[in-house]
């Protein structure tokens, strides 16, 4: 059913087929008297009924056939939440016992589970476990009040308070969820935007925040506090029944919204125009100071003297400079920047090649677009290129005498061109042959599909020219 409702309601046909299935598949002690209805939170789009599977009596292993291996992870979690939903509750027995040693007081807690209930969906499915242990966390031996105890043993743990961790992209919904912010057609968005500029980075599967991101939420505190929080949206919804019942006039209800916003944007702008800080480096070109900056890219080092002075140095990401906030002048970043020098040029991968520039070998590192080869005498030696792999494909071109290398668009998307360039500009998006077509004279390459399989076909536009490699000793194609 509908994908993007956040509705807990089910429809009428749904829960009639619904106990239909239940009755037919469930004993009498699994079954409610009455169907269980959900509370609806507050702003919920109800238009549209809870999301289930269109039909009960397409189970999983009826769908297994037709769906992908995620497609049936997803499709058994909401049919087994669905069906789940209208099932009895399960029962559990709990025991506490209290025991006294030496006028110390001890507890233990043990559950049984007495009856599965709507936990039997999901216990049919789990593998390697005994039925025995299903639902019971700990079981207790049979005591009585008085009862005399052998201590075998003591193991003494001391606990500290953690910090809470960090956000995943399941946690970090769950969190969206609960204090109501967005729509769950939008959670997926969120996840993807902050991540695409930059503000969090994801390390070992865990969200690390940025500078960007420090910068961004204490100009947001520091200025639109009044509408950055929870609260605003539901205080705004309410303010806008009212508008639709007559009580309260829609111009006043923006007069008063806008005026105070339209002075927070005002102090945001001048608060976003202090982010460039000045710091203890000098500019190697000029001798002026150099300013903190935040760009599209990151942070980085920008000469005061900007525009007759244009030198600039990138700051590492790693580099935390604003997580407390903006600092006072000037941010002591040299030694920084000197250490983080150090170890990378520990870490320089040195190649077999000498700069053409000054003779100096060249190394590759790590840039904002992935590896590349770079001059070991940097800064005094700029000269770079892109690291390229050879395919070992000589160059189809007539006349030319390059390879084919392995290249990465701005983008990041791979293509294929030759070693020539600007010489020789042939490129293509796939692996070439080494051929051209005798039909058109465009450039052949190695195609793949779950019909034809692997083949030769020309990348020229509106060319069908195709050749299969088993056809290679007759001479055959096919069109």
């Amino acid at each position: 059913t509908y994908m993007r409702t956040d509705s807990v309601r089910i429809s009428p046909e749904g829960l009639k087929e619904l106990n239909s299935y239940i009755k037919g598949n469930f004993s009498e002690e699994y079954r409610l008297s009455k169907n269980r209805a959900f509370k609806k939170k507050k702003g919920a789009q109800d238009a549209h009924e809870a999301i289930r599977p269109t039909s009960v009596f397409r189970t999983p292993q009826v769908m297994s056939s037709y769906l992908k291996p995620e497609q049936l992870k997803l499709y058994r979690l909401i049919w087994n939440r669905y069906v789940a939903s209208q099932l009895a509750e399960a029962k559990y027995k709990v025991v506490t016992a209290d025991v006294e040693i030496d006028n110390f007081l001890f507890q233990a807690s043990g559950t049984t589970m007495v009856f599965d209930g709507f936990t039997k969906l999901y216990s049919t499915e789990l593998k390697g476990r005994k039925k025995d242990d299903e639902g019971s966390k700990q079981k207790l031996p049979d005591l009585s009040k008085g009862d005399k105890l052998n201590l075998l043993d003591i193991d003494s743990q001391q606990n500290f308070t953690n910090p809470p961790p960090r956000y995943n992209e399941s946690s970090l919904i769950k969190t969206l969820e609960k204090e109501g912010i967005g729509r769950p057609s939008t959670y997926a968005t969120i996840v993807d935007t902050i991540q695409q500029r930059k503000y969090v980075k994801k390390v070992e599967g865990k969200f690390h925040p940025s500078d960007a991101a420090f910068v961004v939420t204490y100009i947001l505190e520091k200025c639109f506090s009044d509408i950055i929080n929870p609260g605003f949206t539901a205080k705004m919804e309410n303010s806008l029944d009212k508008v639709e019942e007559g009580t309260v006039d829609w111009v006043d209800l923006l007069t008063e919204f806008y005026q105070p916003f339209m002075e927070d944007l005002k102090t945001a702008q001048e608060t976003i125009d202090k982010v460039q800080i000045e710091s203890d480096m000098v500019c190697e070109r000029c001798g002026k100071k150099m300013l903190v900056r935040l760009g599209r890219t990151g942070k980085f080092l920008a000469c005061s003297g900007y525009p007759e002075c244009k030198y600039t140095v990138n700051i590492p990401d790693d580099i935390l400079l604003f997580s407390k906030g903006i600092p006072e002048p000037p941010l002591k970043i040299e030694s920084m920047l000197q250490n983080i020098q150090k170890q990378v040029e520990r870490e320089y991968e040195v190649v077999d090649e000498k700069c053409e520039k000054c003779g100096a070998d060249m190394c590759i590192k790590d840039g904002r677009f992935g590896k590349f080869i770079a001059c070991t005498n940097y800064p005094e030696c700029k000269n770079t290129r892109q690291l390229v792999k050879d395919t070992g494909v000589k160059c189809p071109a007539e006349g030319c005498e390059g390879k084919i290398l392995e290249k990465k668009s701005k983008r990041g998307r791979l293509f294929y061109g030759c070693s020539k360039y600007p010489d020789c500009k042939l490129t293509t998006w796939a692996l070439p042959t080494g051929d051209l077509c005798p039909e058109c004279g465009a450039p052949l390459i190695w195609h793949k599909t779950k019909k034809l399989g692997r083949h030769i076909k020309c990348s020229g536009k509106g060319c069908k020219y195709r050749k299969f490699p088993e056809e290679e000793d007759n001479g055959d194609a096919k069109k």
